[in-house]
């Protein structure tokens, strides 16, 4: 049997030979897994056995220390002698044990008796001493209310160094200590080296405190404590004694101890390995943590390679093996059931690409195409519609399929479709089919728009269908409204400004006429009128001279706004007193029409340009008292979160709705014919516009004809001082 490259590429050959390939790898891993699982299983019971041996271990020896305590309550005074007797068998039987000893709690007013005592027992030269600063032995300076001298050891031999050293020299023992004999527990010490001892193991001193007496409560001990019995343990002894008496210990299995009761710090303490487990030892790694006489000691076992290999088998290759066999004979079966058809599929193949080629052609055309493309049969119901044709109308394809099509049509023409359909099928005389006219469409939202629609029909087979084009022109009528509208608008600003410069042409002719007329009166000294109507002639330079200023400024400052130049110089001030000030410079003006100005603003803080706030309070009071003919003119004030918002009402004629949107246009006037008599450039209201939006506020108004009119406008009050925005055009 020849298999083909083509064969192989077959994908039910492929799904075969993948689908083996992964049961026979899950099966591999699977094995693999239950063998990891055996061996992590039985290094989880040798933890849980050490464990518990080195617990039961640490009892028995803290056992030892306890029978030394009840050997010294049972007697009233336990010479040197009688204390190595009692001591001596325990420690040949115990590897572990380094040492036994007694340490007294000795006042500082007794510490010449002890001496006394120990060099009676023959100890000539001892002494209470402790570790100067560079670990000499010294003896000791007597500053503190008690010591703790080892005053017994068992065996001497070996531990002469450590007789007479008082433990509380050394902070960590001292604190042990105090520990102990406040709470009456067996302690030990934080792992050590020894004095007594030049090797490197580490070893703990096991604490068990000595009382006469009560020691229920805390005082009662304090006042009864006599000393402790003491044992000087080596960990790893102590560790492999406890595996070795129990028949546990399995050199396969590497431990390591360490004391984590300081976390931020643990001491590692043996190792029964020399060279570190390699990285598959580490992935079995267990670790487990016991807690006993105030030290948190933390056991981690890994697996040596032999422990391994006693699990490992060939199991997980076998089965990967047979699982790659039995895949073979699958492909080899499915080789046997496929047919001799090639040339046939191949050719079934070849014209089915074909077709869907063309279709994919067709159908990117109508994909692409901008123009929306529906198709309905002859009842009317909606057969495709393309990309184009959903964005329009806002549907989903499946919403518009098997749906009549006059669900895109709003009345009339939704009424009269299916009528207009039947009697072209009846008749085939139509208005649209075969052309096109201008119609409206319906949209999902229920919005409708204007569309092009033309509609043909075409027959598949003994179906009909039609196909409707449909072209949107609601950005064409857009267009057309914008051109209109922005005509219009330019023909206004054209007529604007046309009526501006026809008005400055006056304004300022006006002024200097003045001026100029009076000039001859003043400069022919022979000809000089009366003081007084030398008074009125100057007065009315004077007012001409100001409204040429004001004309001036007004230009000036448009232009700076335009050219982006005008800076807004922020200080603190009070809203109130602004407000006044600018009354009380418009007072006379509202006086002479008998007006009244009426200041509602409270003492608020602002923080604006001092300047450019009044000139937007008298532009808008100076407008408000010029179309004001009776009553009173109000501003008020109030704080919003981040704003200072100003009202300025007035009871004028009022505005007509329809310029409202155009006040703040420039050079635009309101009524020119009616309020010729008023003086004005049609700048004030564009200027404070921008002079409020470089404060980061905005500006509205609300009018109605015969009661008055209202402008509010905000002060951004939290932008930092003295920052400076500039105008953007």
């Amino acid at each position: 049997m020849i298999i083909t490259d083509s064969f192989l590429l077959k994908p039910s050959v492929i799904t075969s030979f993948v689908l083996g390939l992964l049961l026979s790898h899950l099966g591999y891993q699977f094995t693999l897994k239950q063998e990891n699982k055996e061996i992590s299983h039985e290094l989880n019971t040798i933890k849980l056995l050490y464990q518990t041996a080195f617990v039961r271990e640490l009892e028995l020896n803290i056992e030892i220390l306890k029978d030394v305590r009840k050997f010294y309550q049972s007697s009233n005074q336990v010479t040197r002698e009688e204390f190595q007797q009692f001591t001596v068998e325990t420690i040949e039987k115990i590897p572990a044990i380094k040492a036994l000893e007694w340490i007294p709690r000795v006042p500082l007013t007794e510490i010449d008796l002890y001496i006394k005592k120990a060099r009676d027992d023959g100890l000539t030269d001892f002494n209470i001493t402790q570790n100067d600063p560079r670990g000499n032995m010294i003896v000791v300076e007597r500053n503190k209310a008690f010591y703790y001298p080892v005053f017994y050891v068992e065996p001497l031999q070996g531990n002469e160094k450590a007789l007479g050293y008082d433990l509380s020299s050394s902070p960590a023992r001292k604190k042990t200590i105090i520990a102990s004999m406040n709470s009456g527990e067996t302690l030990a010490t934080s792992p050590i080296q020894l004095v007594q001892d030049q090797q490197k193991a580490a070893a703990y001193l096991f604490m068990e405190p000595i009382y006469r007496g009560d020691r229920t409560l805390r005082q009662a001990r304090l006042e009864n404590f006599q000393g402790f019995a003491l044992g000087v343990f080596r960990i790893q002894p102590l560790f492999l004694s406890s595996l070795n008496s129990t028949g546990l210990y399995n050199s396969e299995v590497l431990v390591h101890m360490e004391d984590i009761s300081e976390a931020a710090s643990p001491v590692s303490l043996f190792k029964t390995y020399n060279k570190e487990p390699d990285r598959e030892a580490i992935r079995y790694r267990q670790t487990i943590t016991t807690k006993r006489l105030g030290r948190t000691w933390r056991m981690t076992l890994h697996p040596s390679p032999q422990f391994i290999r006693q699990f490992q088998s060939n199991r997980a290759q076998i089965v990967f093996i047979s699982g790659m066999a039995f895949t073979l004979l699958v492909i080899s079966f499915l080789y046997l059931l496929i047919g001799r058809e090639r040339e046939v599929r191949l050719l079934v193949e070849h014209r089915t690409r074909q077709l869907q080629l063309e279709q994919r052609r067709s159908q990117a055309i109508l994909d692409t195409t901008l123009n929306a493309i529906i198709t309905i049969n002859a009842s009317g119901l909606i057969q495709s519609c393309n990309p184009a044709g959903q964005k329009l109308f806002g549907y989903q394809e499946t919403e518009l399929l098997n749906n009549n099509i006059k669900m895109l049509m709003p009345p009339p023409y939704a009424q009269q479709h299916d009528e207009y359909l039947n009697n072209y099928l009846t008749t085939n005389v139509g208005h649209i089919i075969g052309s096109g006219r201008e119609v409206m469409g319906l949209k999902k939202d229920g919005s409708t728009f204007p569309m092009f629609l033309s509609v043909d029909k075409a027959s598949l087979e003994d179906t009909v269908i039609f196909v409707g084009v449909i072209v949107d022109l609601s950005q064409q009528k857009e267009n057309e409204k914008i051109l209109v509208g922005a005509k219009e608008k330019a023909e206004m600003h054209s007529r604007a400004k046309s009526e501006f410069l026809s008005m400055m042409s006056h304004e300022l002719r006006t002024p200097l006429t003045v001026i100029l007329g009076y000039l001859p009166l003043l400069t022919d000294r022979n000809k000089l009128p009366l003081p007084g109507i030398i008074t009125e002639i100057a007065n009315e330079m004077k007012d001409s001279g100001e409204h040429l200023l004001v004309l001036i400024n007004d230009i000036l400052d448009i232009s700076k706004i335009e050219a982006g130049k005008l800076e807004i110089k922020r200080q603190w001030q009070n809203s109130h007193n602004l407000v006044e000030e600018c009354l009380q410079t418009l007072e006379k003006s509202a006086q002479h029409k008998n007006l009244k100005l009426i200041n509602q603003v409270p003492d608020l803080r602002i923080f604006s340009d001092p300047t450019r706030l009044k000139q937007i309070f008298i532009n808008l009071l100076s407008n408000a008292i010029k179309f004001t003919d009776q009553g009173a003119i109000t501003v008020r004030g109030e704080q919003s979160e981040k704003n200072i918002i100003f009202e300025v009402e007035d009871t004028g004629c009022g505005i007509d709705n329809n310029v409202l949107p155009l006040l703040f246009d420039k050079f635009y006037q309101v009524d020119s014919s009616s309020t010729r008599e008023v003086r004005g450039t049609g700048l004030g209201l564009a200027i404070s516009k921008r002079l409020i939006e470089l404060h980061g506020g905005s500006i509205s108004v609300a009018s109605q004809l015969g009661v008055g009119t209202t402008f509010t406008f905000s002060i951004n009050n939290i932008l930092e001082a003295n920052h400076e925005l500039n105008s953007t055009g």
